[in-house]
């Protein structure tokens, strides 16, 4: 993952982060996070399904992100969302703190990796007394205009040699106050700690769900997202700083969608595209083959697998090479 790219992912995440359904009380004046041990031991909290450790100021809401109102929660191994202080305007959170997976592994220098991710309008600037090895990231540029104001961020580095980011917004009517909620969050930032859960990636047969496996070079794992009525799985490879990730999903449920006819919706032109004939799970099926914006490449098809459900599966990847890797996998999926 890159700057621009994280850029992008940054103001996706700001743009609905600040949405809230439950609304804690405003924190009380310089909250402090207390110690753990201290009396504050109940505000530990997990963050990413354990792969970080945080302790929370009191009243802070664990609340994951809703894409859409028929989409499904975030995953909490992708991401975890706190409410640290509601009381805004039409239900939005006031203060909130964003903790993303990035998938990355680590180079061994973790400078180096976090200015890889940084943004036009950031620094990296080292935190002492950290619990864990990080660099906060810092804006030195004003928002734009009418959208949540990132105030502080932390590149993370896991024992498990992998990379975490974690990331704090207010309203834009807070500007003024951006300093003092920066101080806030550089407080909650020297609470983390690495939590229990560790990223393994050592390939070999993995399942997606109770229907379906598939198998997995080394360097590859697998994440899970429950909906409603569907599920999609993920198998992801693991890229460091810089490098151009791949992802192979899968959709099962009965309402499945192209991406491609879904980038068509989203009020651009549709995007060229070509087909070629395959296979999957041993049955005959078209692929989708086409190239986004940002020039990543997607290979997708859509099967029945009976009256009421449907397998969506979507090769994502940045070279030809792990495209070629992603249909692999994609080929030796079957029935568990």
């Amino acid at each position: 993952m890159g700057a621009i790219r994280r850029r992008a992912v940054l103001v996706g995440l700001a743009a609905a982060a600040l949405g809230c359904r439950e609304v804690p009380p405003p924190i009380p004046e310089a909250p402090g996070p207390k110690e753990p041990g201290q009396a504050g031991e109940s505000g530990r909290a997990e963050l990413l399904a354990g792969h970080l450790l945080v302790t929370l100021p009191a009243g802070a809401i664990d609340e994951p992100r809703r894409t859409s109102i028929m989409a499904a929660p975030q995953s909490t191994t992708d991401e975890s969302r706190v409410v640290l202080e509601g009381g805004g305007p039409d239900g939005l959170a006031r203060f909130v703190m964003m903790a993303s997976e990035l998938y990355l592994l680590g180079s061994g220098d973790l400078r180096a990796d976090a200015s890889r991710l940084v943004a036009r309008g950031e620094r990296v600037v080292e935190l002492g007394d950290a619990k864990v090895p990080l660099f906060v990231i810092e804006p030195t540029a004003e928002p734009l205009p009418d959208r949540p104001v990132f105030v502080l961020g932390a590149v993370v580095g896991s024992p498990d040699g992998s990379l975490q980011e974690v990331t704090f917004f207010i309203l834009p009517e807070m500007l003024e106050q951006r300093a003092e909620y920066a101080d806030r969050a550089r407080a909650i930032v020297k609470t983390l700690a690495a939590g229990p859960r560790k990223l393994e990636a050592r390939g070999g047969p993995a399942s997606f769900g109770k229907t379906l496996e598939a198998d997995l070079p080394p360097g590859f794992l697998v994440t899970s997202q429950p909906g409603p009525d569907f599920e999609v799985y993920r198998a992801r490879k693991l890229t460091k700083a810089g490098d151009r990730g791949a992802t192979l999903g899968i959709y099962l449920g009965g309402h499945p969608a192209l991406q491609h006819t879904q980038a068509a919706r989203d009020g651009g032109p549709e995007p060229p595209a070509t087909s070629e004939d395959g296979t999957l799970l041993e049955q005959k099926t078209t692929w989708v083959v086409w190239t986004t914006k940002e020039g990543v490449k997607v290979k997708e098809t859509v099967l029945k697998l009976g009256e009421h459900e449907a397998v969506h599966v979507f090769a994502l990847a940045g070279t030809d090479e792990d495209l070629a890797t992603l249909m692999k996998i994609a080929s030796s999926l079957r029935r568990a």
